[in-house]
């Protein structure tokens, strides 16, 4: 969505995507189309393969594209047969990086379908030990990519949610486990933050979610999107180390606690957490152990260690690689097709 934004004034832009989250980019005002992805299909590895060419031949028909750019870390094989076939359109992979080391062959070999390979920067990158940190090929780099617009003032925003305009606020974005389930990671967080005292604690809830009703009454639940629009509303916050939200709060200088989730598959959250912790741009913990989250909590409600934080942070370059990979994707038409 970064990308269409950047695009859309001048291009007829369609996504076609296989997430839960499409009602997202139907909100957002994107002309988009949907295919359930494989592990709800109930299809085996070549069955959805087969519907996935089947349907963007079908897209193909319908759209006539000039380009088709895939933004995910596995070229479908579907999709790979599918390029191989329409060579008279261009096409991008958008990939990030930061993989876990030794993984990915597979994926990496499939790049040859594809005219470009654009990768959005991280600010971890200096900790990339994954394959796409030495592949070759034409690769366009470019900096680190965020959604959304500017955020809303500090006092707009804490108007706009509903909080204390002088008291601290913690939000807590962590995409594991239910507040209401006490062996959760966003339970103990919580809870830890609760008995800390000093913050309205606030649980941001996926606008695909049903109604949260948390327990505990203080806490607060937001569902917006994208919440990086209200990330100035808080002082610091406690998140997934995902790509998105890494970045979200980092170029935003909002001092985090980052929690790896070591269970992906090919994403290496534990080294980008690691990373900002020992630059000093956040803070990590490792998800289980009780003590270290009592660390952390100290820490991050230091005023003087947020400030610190928040130094360090303002010297990282913007997240406005969406308009870079707009550019790669304007030449590589033209190159193909010619002006409009």
């Amino acid at each position: 969505m970064s990308l269409g934004e950047q695009l859309r004034s001048d291009v007829d832009v369609v996504i076609f995507t296989m997430s839960a989250a499409v009602s997202v980019a139907v909100d957002q005002g994107f002309r988009t189309e949907y295919l359930r992805s494989r592990e709800y299909s109930g299809l085996s590895v070549s069955e959805w393969n087969s519907l996935l060419a089947q349907r963007l031949e079908h897209l193909i028909g319908a759209y006539d594209p000039a380009m088709i750019l895939f933004d995910g870390t596995h070229p479908y094989l579907g999709l790979c047969r599918v390029l191989d076939r329409h060579d008279k359109i261009a096409s991008i992979w958008q990939r990030r990086g930061m993989w876990q080391e030794g993984l990915g062959d597979e994926a990496i070999v499939r790049s040859r379908h594809f005219d470009v390979v654009v990768e959005p920067g991280d600010y971890a990158a200096a900790a990339d030990r994954g394959l796409t940190a030495s592949a070759t090929g034409r690769i366009e780099r470019i900096p680190p990519m965020r959604y959304g617009p500017p955020p809303l003032p500090r006092a707009e925003a804490r108007a706009a949610l509903g909080l204390d305009p002088d008291r601290p606020a913690a939000l807590v974005q962590l995409g594991a486990g239910q507040i209401n389930d006490v062996g959760s990671m966003t339970s103990k967080v919580c809870a830890r933050l609760l008995a800390e005292g000093s913050s309205t604690v606030v649980l941001a809830a996926s606008v695909l979610s049903n109604a949260v009703d948390p327990d505990d009454d203080r806490v607060q639940v937001v569902q917006r999107f994208p919440i990086s629009t209200f990330l100035d509303a808080f002082d610091y916050g406690f998140f997934a180390s995902g790509y998105n939200s890494f970045h979200e709060a980092l170029s935003l200088s909002l001092p985090a606690v980052f929690v790896p989730n070591v269970h992906t598959k090919l994403d290496d959250q534990a080294a980008r957490s690691r990373y900002a912790a020992d630059q000093g741009l956040a803070l990590s913990w490792d998800g289980v152990t009780d003590g270290e989250l009592d660390s952390v909590v100290g820490q991050i409600t230091s005023v003087e260690i947020r400030e610190r934080m928040r130094d360090r942070m303002a010297a990282l370059p913007d997240a406005d690689g969406a308009a870079a990979a707009a550019d790669v994707v304007r030449r590589l038409v033209f190159d193909r097709v010619g002006a409009p």
